[in-house]
């Protein structure tokens, strides 16, 4: 279970198989943890829902600090690994360990302290006040996870940087398992609502963590033969926020566009946050599976390009992105055809809740095939090292979001702020595509006919 794998060699496509299915059972399991979350909160209210949807706002801005580590630490310990120099690939985890840390321990003191005027930030229409006080004891509850949220994707890009990457999903299939038994557990037995899914969610991820020390320990991996306390040369860190600096803020802007709309649909009232708070993490299932390749086509791209073997490169992007189109097609009929049964699995009781949330699956179906695209095409860019170009038209397009949104709101109320997500999805994949063909043209196949 902690063996690691070479993918300079062999044949290209049963590796990126190999190497992505459990990368996107891992990313779907993600998604699991969320849905199971909503699953049982939608059996408690649409307050509730709404409540978890906006912390969980929060929780995507503050997932862009985590990429700054997780983006660094990736790409450089593939391409070292790729040229089998340990020492560098010691100082690399040990550098996105710490960066890491220090960041999960601010964020926690701020959800702590502040917790009251974050939530605050939101304007919630009358009759919905109970939301804001939900909100904010979740907050605070979460808080205390946040460091092993942190952590742990670390300890994955880790084990999948070196093409491992069965061991990161057999334990997040642990956790997973975990925080199932325990929400409805917190939720119904002890009474406790929104608050008992984040203190599930705390142990699972405390569990998770756990486990990979575990591991670290009794195999005496690599990550537990660093020395934390040992300063990182400062090449290594201003390489790693090289790598990083770029990813966080498209995903920063990403999530700090979300928050905004999520702002307007306050103002709807709760239908509205829990229609788009639900239907995201629907949705989810298409992202999150072409994140696992993505992932997969990092370390793919990272270990030969550390190596110097850009056929396999150029071969890579070719299979890769056929698989990609497909799983993007699946999913977008998947979502169109089935939005409305889909959607009332979650908010039976809500007849309105249930109609919007089934308006965002069918409408964001349309742009799946080019969000995977995008997905996946951002994994290449990263495992050569070039984290600022998928981030230029990721800031760019998804600013657009907001003047879409006003836009089509007032032709089309609540499915205009769909449509705006939708279309700058479309957009987002055909412009990474475009993009990242025209590196590899100029930049790599070049070097593989030298």
């Amino acid at each position: 279970m902690t063996e690691t794998r070479d993918l300079t060699k062999g044949e290209i496509s049963p590796i990126l198989f190999k190497l992505a299915i459990p990368l996107m059972g891992t990313s779907l399991l993600q998604m699991s943890y969320q849905i199971t979350d909503m699953f049982w909160l939608g059996k408690v209210g649409t307050q509730a829902v709404a409540a978890v949807g906006i912390v969980g706002q929060y929780l995507w801005l503050i997932s862009s600090l985590i990429i700054l580590c997780q983006v660094g630490l990736s790409v450089g310990v593939s391409q070292s690994f790729g040229k089998s120099d340990l020492e560098n690939t010691k100082n690399y985890i040990g550098g996105g360990f710490r960066l890491g840390f220090l960041i999960a321990m601010t964020i926690t003191a701020i959800f702590i302290i502040f917790h009251n005027e974050l939530i605050g930030l939101y304007s919630f229409k009358e009759g919905d006040a109970a939301v804001q006080e939900l909100a904010s004891e979740y907050m605070v509850a979460i808080a205390f996870g946040l460091v092993f949220m942190f952590l742990n994707p670390l300890f994955a890009s880790t084990f999948n940087s070196m093409g491992n990457s069965k061991t990161p999903f057999i334990i997040s299939s642990i956790g997973l398992a975990i925080n199932m038994v325990l929400d409805p557990l917190f939720i119904f037995v002890f009474h406790m609502g929104a608050m008992g899914t984040a203190i599930a969610s705390v142990i699972a991820t405390l569990v998770i963590f756990l486990i990979y020390i575990y591991i670290g320990f009794k195999n005496d991996l690599i990550y537990v033969r660093v020395n934390y306390l040992k300063k990182v040369p400062s090449e290594i860190t201003m390489h790693i926020l090289k790598l990083g600096v770029p990813m966080t803020l498209m995903e920063a802007c990403h999530a700090s566009v979300s928050m905004i709309l999520t702002g307007y649909l306050t103002k709807l009232g709760a239908y509205a946050v829990s229609a788009m708070s639900i239907g995201s993490q629907i949705e989810s299932i298409s992202w999150m599976t072409a994140n696992g390749f993505s992932v997969a086509n990092t370390a793919f791209t990272g270990q030969n390009y550390g190596k110097g073997t850009y056929d396999r490169i150029v071969l890579g992007f070719k299979k890769s992105m056929r698989i990609m189109a497909t799983l993007g097609t699946a999913t977008s009929l998947l979502l169109i055809v089935f939005a409305q049964p889909i959607f009332a699995a979650f908010l039976p009781d809500d007849p309105v809740a249930m109609q919007a949330g089934a308006n965002y699956l069918r409408i964001l179906g349309y742009s799946q095939l080019f969000m995977v695209i995008e997905i996946g095409v951002t994994g290449f860019f990263n495992g050569i090292g070039r984290t600022k170009e998928p981030s230029y038209s990721g800031v760019v397009l998804n600013l657009m979001r907001i003047p879409f949104a006003m836009i089509f709101m007032k032709y089309y109320g609540l499915n205009g702020v769909w449509i705006a997500i939708s279309l700058s999805s479309i957009l987002k994949g055909i412009v990474a595509y475009v993009w990242f063909k025209i590196i590899l043209k100029k930049e790599i196949e070049p070097k593989v006919i030298a």
